[in-house]
């Protein structure tokens, strides 16, 4: 699960989860928690002791290679060279390799979705069993 899962409300709709605190020192709503929630579900619903593990951005993605380090670095630079341009109300992007940018926008306009091939392998590779 991630930050910024909604459950259903009471009333009618979706509300996010928050983590303790409720909000940032900005007035910012502090999405998580989740893992919690849906762990106390499901032991409330199956009897099974449950406990949800909270993994640190390095457990989630890795050790950074080489290439994620100077890439992070090439990011960087890319938002300075924006802000001496001017652009603000910009983001930083890749594309291919080259670091460009587009409008804030355009890059929240829609939901990216992993292509329906990708899944597919993704699903194969986890429907072997292990050897």
């Amino acid at each position: 699960m991630a930050e910024g899962a909604k459950v259903a409300a009471a009333g009618s709709g979706e509300a996010n989860v928050l983590a303790a605190g409720g909000v940032d020192e900005f007035g910012h709503a502090r999405l998580g928690g989740i893992g919690n929630l849906l762990a106390s579900e499901i032991e409330k619903r199956t009897g099974y002791e449950t406990r949800a593990a909270v993994l640190g951005h390095v457990q989630r993605g890795g050790t950074p290679s080489a290439f994620d380090r100077v890439l992070g670095t090439r990011y960087g630079l890319g938002a300075i060279d924006l802000v001496h341009s001017g652009k603000f109300g910009q983001m930083v992007s890749l594309k291919g390799n080259k670091i460009t940018s587009i409008p804030l926008a355009e890059a929240v306009a829609s939901n990216r979705r992993v292509d329906q091939d990708l899944f597919d392998v993704a699903a194969g590779v986890l429907d072997k069993p292990l050897k």
